[in-house]
């Protein structure tokens, strides 16, 4: 599902001039990491919400990317892989 909205987007951008024919795949990839990396950001602070936990689970947000951040990021080939 992320594929496709990754795809729909980057053709909008591809349609729009924005971006060349050629980079396509590369822009794919990139709308799909970072749509897992949002969703995966709302859904635990919902959780955070939920649970009452709001400021702790921010703090863990922010220190958490910045650790992935420093520590190289993010390697998979799909972001299916982001999700488990």
């Amino acid at each position: 599902m992320l594929s496709k909205i990754a795809n729909k987007i980057t053709e909008f951008f591809i349609n729009k001039k924005i971006i060349e024919e050629d980079e396509k795949d590369t822009y794919e990839y990139c709308f799909e990491v970072f749509l897992a990396t949002a969703l995966n950001l709302v859904i635990v602070i919902t959780i955070g919400f939920i649970f009452k936990q709001f400021i702790s689970t921010l703090i863990f947000c922010v220190f958490f990317m910045l650790l992935r951040g420093c520590t190289g990021g993010i390697s998979c080939k799909n972001a299916y892989s982001l999700l488990i």
